[in-house]
């Protein structure tokens, strides 16, 4: 909805399908660069790419490939300075960002990731692993969203306990099926309204031309 205002999309996706798919997605928008990289907090094997549904793919695959940190990827790829980060990798969000803790430190963007307890649990993940990273990083404030993009709380990346009770939430819920938020995380000192990004319905309402 506003590419004027974006100098550089760059976008890394580890499925070579989905990868292929990019070009059609980005085609009308100026400035990007695609990465087919699988990514993870180091260097080593995890478990490859599988769809888990149609638009999705999610690392439970029974091959292993190798992956790396984002901090390296964007290293070798001479990516300039990041001023947002987002992330959706059904599952993986927290190890993608433990990849890229010298982004967050040094360049401090603000943050967009999936959270998805479910998802944590089938690749083996945690689902604190998100909350650590940012608290180390520097990052206080959280603006959480349902998964129909509707705003649910604010919040903090220190309240462990909160987050383990809505782990909890997700893992149980028997009327609430696949529940999972969308959560924005912010550096000390950040200038971004909290209260303005939460109350822009305009953001799940508006069609965007690209």
């Amino acid at each position: 909805n506003c590419p004027d205002m974006v100098s550089e999309y760059v976008c890394v996706d580890g499925d070579p399908e989905f990868f292929a798919y990019l070009d059609l997605n980005l085609a009308q928008l100026p400035n990007c660069r695609r990465i087919l990289h699988q990514l993870s907090s180091g260097h080593r094997k995890e478990r490859s790419l599988v769809r888990t549904h149609g638009g999705t793919a999610s690392a439970q695959g029974s091959t292993q490939v190798e992956t790396a940190p984002l901090d390296d990827v964007f290293a070798a790829n001479k990516v300039g300075p990041v001023d947002v980060l987002k992330i959706d990798v059904d599952g993986f969000d927290g190890e993608v960002l433990a990849g890229a803790s010298r982004i967050l430190q040094e360049q401090q963007p603000s943050v967009i990731f999936e959270w998805h307890p479910i998802l944590c649990v089938q690749t083996g993940n945690s689902w604190l692993r998100h909350f650590e990273t940012l608290l180390a990083a520097g990052y206080d404030d959280l603006v959480w969203f349902d998964k129909f993009g509707i705003f649910s709380h604010f919040g903090r990346t220190n309240e462990f306990r909160e987050i383990e009770s809505m782990a909890n939430f997700c893992l149980q819920s028997v009327t609430l099926q696949d529940w999972h938020f969308d959560v924005i995380a912010f550096p000390k000192g950040s200038s971004v309204d909290r209260m303005k990004l939460a109350e822009a319905a305009f953001a799940n309402a508006r069609r965007s031309s690209f």
